[in-house]
């Protein structure tokens, strides 16, 4: 969660994003694309597609529900979760979203410039899920075993030698291996 973390620079994230204020921030998640450099040097997202999510208080954020969100999209894992720094090129503004302290400076960069930051999923070989609001029934064949719908009979103990027997798995009044 947001709050009370300090970065080398001084800043803090208490300062910024105090408890009693809630900050709204929308969240840009590009998924399903590769992060390529053309030849000119320039990086792009290929191939990706965009979903946004509005978060209403950045301080109930935490790392692990933005990096996993790529369940949310329909997929099953992901390589990297980057987040961009706002005003940057994928090439040079690309971070890693892997701690605490990350997502308070994200957080923060994203309410100073406009409220809005971009995650970019790297895709392992992981491809999306479909994901069905009601499951398929699939028919089953009827079973060609017969139901066996017959209860045997209880087993009586009289005294400790038929507890010895059933023990044992022998039913004390057939005097057979009990089933």
């Amino acid at each position: 969660m947001v709050g009370g973390m300090e970065d080398q620079s001084g800043w803090s994230a208490q300062r910024h994003c105090p408890d009693k204020e809630r900050k709204v921030i929308t969240v840009v998640y590009h998924h399903g694309g590769t992060l390529v450099t053309k030849d000119d040097g320039e990086m792009v997202y290929e191939m990706g597609e965009i979903a946004e999510q509005v978060y209403h208080d950045v301080n109930t954020l935490d790392v692990f529900e933005l990096k996993d969100h790529h369940k949310v999209l329909g997929y099953e894992n992901i390589e990297e979760c980057w987040w961009l720094a706002p005003g940057r090129t994928l090439k040079t503004g690309l971070r890693a979203l892997c701690n605490e302290d990350e997502l308070a400076e994200m957080c923060f960069l994203a309410q100073v410039s406009g409220g809005r930051v971009h995650i970019y999923y790297q895709h392992g070989v992981s491809v999306p899920e479909e994901i069905d609001e009601c499951p398929r029934l699939i028919e089953m064949p009827p079973s060609t075993k017969p139901v066996h719908t017959e209860t045997p009979p209880p087993i009586v103990v009289d005294d400790d030698s038929d507890i010895e027997l059933v023990e044992q798995g022998i039913s004390p009044s057939k005097t057979q291996p009990v089933s």
